[in-house]
């Protein structure tokens, strides 16, 4: 289900998203199909409505040592979009991590861009810190920074 507002603007819609995930010892491998409904629209009450275009996404994780490589592509408006990451865990250095990513996307008139990644977490007594700054060739939302708190239970 979903809902978009803009100021007074507001959307309504609804679709189907269904995936499928494998594990292994050291890898996972997913397959996702979104807005698998076709002709769904989200209908706005000013009279427009927009379509939910169909996009499918396989990815992948593997551990090496102490890395965690993954991987994507995505199938999104005739277009497909590659991802990648790397996720560093020293082992000498538990509660630490890097990671780096590289991925791409398109723009509302599906110009392809691409934006790269580095971050640092820091992992202590159940609590997980994290920041990561993204350059982007989106000039709008270039050089963002990230940070997150998060906690597991």
């Amino acid at each position: 289900y979903y809902t978009v507002q803009f100021f007074d603007v507001v959307g309504t819609g609804s679709n189907f998203d269904v995936g499928a995930l494998y594990t292994t010892a050291s890898s996972e491998y997913s397959l996702t199909a979104k807005n698998t409904l076709p002709n769904s629209k989200i209908r706005y009450n000013d009279g427009h409505f927009e379509s939910l275009p169909f996009q499918l996404a396989g990815s992948m994780k593997h551990d090496i040592k102490d890395f965690q490589l993954l991987g994507q592509l995505t199938l999104r408006q005739e277009h497909i979009l590659h991802a990648f990451a790397a996720e560093y865990f020293p082992s000498f250095l538990p509660f630490f991590s890097l990671r780096t990513g590289f991925k791409q996307h398109l723009t509302v008139t599906k110009k392809r861009l691409q934006n790269g990644s580095f971050g640092v977490g820091l992992h202590l007594y159940g609590l997980n810190f994290h920041y990561a700054f993204e350059k982007s060739d989106y000039i709008p939302m270039d050089n963002t920074s990230y940070f997150s708190v998060s906690t597991a239970f």
